[in-house]
C-alpha cells in the first residue's frame, strides 16, 4: 500500500520588514495593512523602538516571527546579525518569494493585486529575484 505524503502548501509571499520608531512617523499601520493584503505571512524585526512600533507589529506578525531588539541594545553594528536571524525564520517558513519592504512603503491598488499575480507568473521563469523601484521581491 502506498501512502501519499501530506504536505502543507508553501506560502507564495513572505513579507520581510525591519523597522524602528515607525509609529512616530505615522507610516506603520498603513504599511502593515497593505503588506497583509499581499503577503501570506510576515517576518519582522523591531530595532529598538520606543514609540509603540513593537505593539503595532504584534497585531500583524505571529510572535514566533517577530524579533525585538531592546532600545538599549539597538546598534547599527548588529544590523546584519538581526537580518540573519530574520532570514533564519524565513527559511523555516519556506515561502516561494520574500518581499522586503520598509516601514514607509505601500503599494497602490493595482500593485497590491498585481504583485501576487506577478509572483505566480515569475515562478515560471529562471530568475531568482526581481528588484523594483523601492521594493524587492526575491527567492
Amino acid at each position: 500500500m502506498q501512502v501519499e505524503s501530506l504536505s502543507v502548501p508553501r506560502p507564495l509571499i513572505c513579507g520581510f520588514l525591519k523597522v524602528k520608531d515607525e509609529i512616530l512617523r505615522g507610516n506603520l499601520p498603513m504599511c502593515l495593512t497593505n503588506l497583509s493584503k499581499v503577503a501570506d505571512t510576515i517576518v519582522a524585526c523591531d530595532d529598538g523602538s520606543t514609540d509603540g512600533t513593537y505593539e503595532e507589529l504584534q497585531k500583524y506578525v505571529p510572535m514566533s516571527q517577530l524579533l525585538r531588539v531592546p532600545p538599549d541594545k539597538s546598534d547599527f553594528q548588529d544590523e546584519l546579525k538581526h537580518k540573519q536571524s530574520m532570514l533564519g525564520i524565513v527559511r523555516n517558513i519556506n515561502p516561494l518569494w520574500v518581499w522586503w519592504v520598509d516601514g514607509d512603503e505601500t503599494l497602490d491598488a493595482a500593485g497590491t493585486s498585481g504583485l501576487r499575480e506577478f509572483a505566480l507568473e515569475a515562478l515560471k521563469r529562471s530568475e531568482q529575484g526581481w528588484r523594483f523601484h523601492y521594493t524587492q521581491l526575491w527567492r
